[in-house]
């Protein structure tokens, strides 16, 4: 059994997509966050920063499309902030 700690924070919007962040501080591979992104149209897209943490996450969920992308992350008490597509 694979071990996580951390929080997952959601959000959705009126377009129709929506975003789950796992921002893990703790787990097999060290600290990571990755982002699942849910299009309008059914379309589920994972962004991670490391091949190797796309290739576990995919092997738990579907994805039509994997994006492997450097991001900046900015922790809050109750949020996180996230930059992409440096």
């Amino acid at each position: 059994m694979d071990i996580f700690e951390g929080r997952i924070s959601s959000c959705g919007f009126s377009s129709g997509d929506r975003f789950v962040i796992g921002d893990w501080q703790k787990s097999p591979y060290g600290a990571f966050t990755n982002i699942m992104w849910a299009k309008s149209d059914g379309t589920r897209i994972l962004i991670a920063q490391k091949q190797n943490i796309a290739e576990y996450v995919s092997s738990i969920y579907n994805f039509e499309e994997i994006i492997i992308e450097e991001f900046i992350i900015e922790r809050k008490l109750k949020g996180i902030k996230i930059q992409a597509g440096l």
